[in-house]
């Protein structure tokens, strides 16, 4: 039970302690959590009381936020986070009252999948308003997820790559991750996933929360998906075409502000400062021919006159497989009241042809307008519609 409600716990701490903000609510318990995982993991047993009031006495001009910043840099050090440098708090006596709580305690592998659900819980609290556009509802992502079908065969070894370029809390690919049961299939197809974020605070959310699901933290990067050269993203890092399926929710409802970027997507033809239109255009550079694109997009896209010219370029560089329209209580809770659905598409190649597309409308997605859980969720029966659907071969390749 305790480490069912250690992440409550830290968070009850940090409200008691700190003047209270959602964003850096978020990051710092992440940072405390992320040094309590590294410190179990390497053996260091250096997150107790007892080695915090040992280095004050060994190192008298000390504060004790600075002995709590060099653990976290080593931490940091270990998995490669090199921007992350020291804990933004007013009181350190919040880091000791956390360092209380946890000392004693060695989060196991099997403890990490009881605090992974429990951290969830809290991202889908505090990921409101403002910086709710880097949560996506789970019952959506299970959905999207299951819509996409990424290979993790057993007997052939095929593993699909699988990237989010905008991945805020990284909840696609650790339900990716979560699909395969094989432990040795599941460390490779965690090698072959990548999730990119604009944010430095919320890449390093989504890293641990891809580590506490036994997913790799370095398989999460800091960069700009809007911006790239003509090989790919974050200098050429990111590769174009290399990526067999794009999950994602994307910005959008703003517009992009750098001429510089706008002007390169121009020279591509694309006249748009709408980051949905853009954001799409990413997407199908990243994937390969064949490659499949599970996204939410709001409905505006698909149905405004203003994009018709951007739908005709879409189309032709892409095949159209399925949409499903989505309740507004499927973001609302989240800070958004635009419509939204889950567009389905395959960027076009030799094999690639034409079909029937599938149409659905969800009225229901595990969810109401406040975040909390209800019974009625019409994605399940939707996803079996759509397979039996492409059985009937409504779409090939």
């Amino acid at each position: 039970m305790f480490i069912r409600n250690l992440i409550d716990n830290l968070h009850d701490i940090y409200r008691d302690c700190e003047p209270y903000d959602p964003f850096n609510a978020v990051t710092e318990i992440t940072k405390f959590l992320f040094l309590k995982l590294v410190d179990d993991e390497q053996g260091w047993q250096r997150l107790n009381m007892r080695y915090v009031r040992r280095s004050l006495r060994q190192h008298k001009g000390k504060t004790l936020k600075e002995i709590y910043d060099e653990l976290l840099k080593d931490a940091a050090a270990t998995c490669g986070v090199t921007w992350l440098k020291s804990f933004d708090i007013k009181d350190p006596t919040t880091l000791v009252k956390m360092t209380e709580k946890v000392q004693g305690i060695k989060i196991s592998d099997r403890d990490r999948d009881i605090i992974g659900e429990a951290y969830e819980r809290l991202l889908q609290v505090l990921f409101r308003g403002q910086i709710g556009q880097f949560f996506t509802p789970r019952p959506v992502v299970k959905f999207m997820v299951e819509l996409a079908d990424p290979i993790a065969d057993e007997e052939t070894g095929a593993i699909d790559r699988v990237i989010d370029p905008f991945v805020g809390s990284a909840g696609f690919l650790i339900y990716r991750l979560k699909r395969i049961k094989n432990d040795k299939i599941r460390e490779k197809a965690s090698e072959k996933l990548l999730g990119i974020d604009k944010s430095p605070r919320i890449a390093f959310v989504g890293a641990v929360n891809l580590f506490l699901h036994g997913g790799d933290p370095r398989r999460i990067l800091e960069g700009d998906s809007f911006k790239y050269s003509d090989v790919g993203l974050i200098d050429g890092k990111v590769r174009f075409g290399e990526w067999d399926i794009v999950l994602t929710n994307p910005p959008f409802g703003s517009r992009v502000r750098s001429d510089d970027i706008l002007r390169m997507f121009r020279d591509r033809g694309l006249d748009y400062a709408e980051s949905e239109a853009l954001a799409l255009e990413v997407m199908l550079d990243l994937v390969r021919e064949g490659g499949k694109i599970v996204t939410i997009v709001p409905e505006s896209l698909m149905k405004n006159p203003k994009f018709s010219r951007f739908r005709q370029h879409m189309r032709k560089k892409a095949v159209i497989k399925a949409y499903i329209s989505l309740p507004l209580s499927a973001f609302y809770a989240y800070g958004s009241t635009m419509k939204t659905g889950v567009l389905y598409i395959v960027k076009r190649g030799r094999n690639v042809k034409n079909g029937k597309v599938f149409f659905d409308c969800a009225r229901y997605v595990g969810i109401d307008k406040t975040g909390r859980t209800i019974n009625k969720n019409d994605l399940d029966a939707i996803l079996a519609r759509f397979k039996q659907f492409e059985k009937g071969g409504g779409y090939h390749e």
